[in-house]
């Protein structure tokens, strides 16, 4: 019994070896779809959906990042990832690249790819919005998750530091609610918003209270 054990042991052993020689020969290309693969992209299949078009390039651009992806494959992992009517565009699009002598990078990638699923005028129209983004009837966090959402649409915004990303945030508040925080001069973005959440159910604490306590 005891050698038969040691057999399957061997066998179990040998077999795991033979994997590992096998990964070691296969095209680098290859190991790193296999790689890029593990981490469950999504697909992209086309069609009117500005948001999801940039929500896929971020997936995948994060992805990329912990790969430490070499910037030669990153376009070959993307476009394995479309399919149907995206699949279709990108096949057309890349003759024309090679017909006019481009070179297909990821940034010319990234470029074309949103040009026809979030033109211009779309990312013109979120970056107003975000501009124009005040507190209104949302709560705090409301209106902080939809500032993070659009802040990503204003291409000069993604690179100001936190004092900056804090003033706006601010500009936006409630008129009671700037001028208790404002006093504070916060200038770190997460502080500020968990003080304004912090007044923001103060407050509601105190109206609660005074509705309890009138006759």
């Amino acid at each position: 019994m005891a050698w038969r054990q040691r057999n399957v042991s061997i066998d179990t052993l040998l077999e795991r070896v033979v994997g590992i020689l096998e990964r070691q020969h296969e095209p680098a290309p290859n190991r790193g779809l296999s790689e890029f693969r593990k981490n469950k992209p999504s697909h992209f299949r086309g069609g009117f959906d500005p948001d999801g078009a940039q929500l896929w390039l971020e997936e995948l651009e994060k992805i990329f990042e912990a790969m430490a992806c070499p910037n030669d494959e990153k376009v070959v992992y993307a476009t394995f990832m479309l399919v149907g009517e995206a699949e279709h565009w990108w096949r057309i699009a890349r003759q024309q690249l090679v017909t006019d002598g481009t070179a297909i990078d990821w940034l010319t990638f990234r470029h074309r790819f949103l040009e026809k699923y979030f033109p211009e005028d779309l990312r013109r129209r979120k970056e107003l919005e975000f501009l124009n983004l005040k507190q209104g009837s949302t709560s705090v966090g409301e209106y902080a998750a939809k500032f993070d959402e659009l802040s990503r649409y204003c291409s000069y915004f993604s690179h100001v530091d936190d004092r900056a990303r804090c003033s706006k945030f601010e500009s936006g508040l409630w008129p009671d609610t700037k001028q208790v925080i404002g006093y504070q001069q916060i200038a770190h973005f997460p502080e500020l918003v968990d003080k304004c959440r912090v007044y923001e159910d103060d407050t509601k604490a105190r109206q609660a209270a005074w509705k309890n306590t009138r006759p």
